[in-house]
């Protein structure tokens, strides 16, 4: 049984979720749990004061939950403080002793969730959850305070999308997160810094752009041939740089960018730089087996 911070070089591993992915919840981070238990297992009742996303890496597990806002009188049942959760309980959620918890006999509804691999939940704060084990449990939570966020278009517009952990604080747990921002050495960062230098020279259009990055040796070096799929990925490259919406990217636009504008570029162009990236990788593997294909048809022909 291992319940830990996730380690670092696992936060460099593990992207914050889609659903996650909003600014207005980052100042809001509190720690990550990793948590390895390698037999059945029924865990206390618990009440945490943050919001918990729990996923499940491999294994599985059944999770109750009750909401306390139904039903506060569940609080009388969390008698010991717990200083990894807030507050719980040695309620035996299988075989409940009614007597000395009669509380629980008025709870007429439990939310049960069942977690298999690759699974999440959202827990929010203040719910009484309890867990079962089925033999194995090898899961990561990420939890926050409990604040009010909406997510909106701009705040999701502020984090890429393949964010690792690492990037964030996590007061909790002591560890400080690391700015890809601030990594002047950056691949992604000199590849932005690259685009934005031709800005400066001249007003750059979309076709330009899209011509300059497909004969650029430097920002997808890999790249064989450039298509259509590549054309768009160029596209979107120019919709984010166009901070002015004017269809023309140079020195007007290059005058709007202000520090807190630059992580949200950085993590925008990283995804756009990991699309190519991708397509040159099928490119490598299609291109070989042509070669291979034309060698047996080479052969075959000799042999007739």
């Amino acid at each position: 049984h291992m319940l830990d911070n996730l380690h670092p070089h696992f936060k460099k591993q593990v992207t914050l979720p889609r659903c996650l992915v909003c600014s207005y919840l980052v100042p809001l981070l509190e720690e990550t749990r990793h948590t390895v238990i390698n037999r059945h297992f029924s865990g206390p009742l618990l009440k945490d004061n943050n919001d918990i996303f729990t996923c499940l890496v491999d294994g599985k597990k059944e999770v109750l939950l009750i909401d306390t806002r139904k039903f506060p009188e569940m609080d009388n049942v969390l008698h010991v403080e717990d200083q990894n959760y807030g507050k719980s309980s040695s309620l035996n959620s299988l075989k409940v002793d009614y007597a000395k918890y009669p509380e629980a006999a008025k709870v007429s509804l439990f939310n049960i969730a069942t977690l298999k691999s690759g699974d999440c939940l959202y827990i929010p704060s203040g719910w009484i959850s309890q867990t079962n084990v089925f033999g194995l449990e090898n899961s990561v939570e990420i939890r926050w305070k409990s604040s009010a966020w909406e997510p909106d278009e701009e705040c999701m517009k502020s984090i890429s999308n393949k964010a690792p952990l690492s990037q964030f604080n996590f007061p909790g747990e002591n560890s400080e997160g690391v700015d890809p921002s601030l990594d002047k050495e950056g691949k992604v960062l000199k590849k932005l810094w690259r685009v934005l230098g031709w800005m400066t020279r001249d007003n750059i259009t979309k076709k330009t752009l899209d011509s300059k990055l497909s004969m650029d040796p430097e920002i997808v070096p890999d790249i064989k041939l450039w298509n259509a799929e590549c054309s768009e990925r160029s596209a979107e490259m120019f919709e984010l740089l166009d901070l002015n919406k004017d269809e023309r990217l140079g020195p007007d636009d290059l005058s709007a960018v202000s520090e807190d504008i630059v992580p949200r570029l950085v993590g925008y162009m990283e995804d756009r730089i990991a699309d190519l990236q991708d397509i040159a990788a099928d490119q490598k593997l299609s291109i070989p087996k042509r070669r291979n294909e034309d060698k047996n048809d080479r052969t075959v022909k000799d042999e007739l």
